[in-house]
């Protein structure tokens, strides 16, 4: 008799400080959008992979697209030294 194992991939729940953390950079981008609004300013962000610009008039303009790549996985050993640049 065969025993099959089904797998599930489980996401770790983000300690306390992360969520505080994550809470308080929303709150910190709903605010400057408000005062750019505010201000008349333009807003810019990123959005599926494309960049986009909304004007003062609520016009949404696709500027291009994002095309940096970020490697998911960093292969550490036990005992490397990190380095850190100011």
């Amino acid at each position: 008799m065969e025993k099959t194992v089904k797998r599930t991939n489980r996401r770790a729940k983000p300690s306390a400080e992360s969520t505080l953390l994550i809470k308080a950079a929303k709150n910190a981008a709903k605010n400057a959008i408000r005062t750019s609004k505010a201000l008349g300013l333009d807003i810019t962000y990123l959005k599926n992979g494309i960049i986009y610009k909304e004007t003062v008039d609520g016009k949404v303009i696709a500027i291009g697209e994002n095309k940096s790549e970020v490697s998911q996985k960093i292969n550490l050993k036990k005992g490397s030294i990190l380095n850190a640049k100011n």
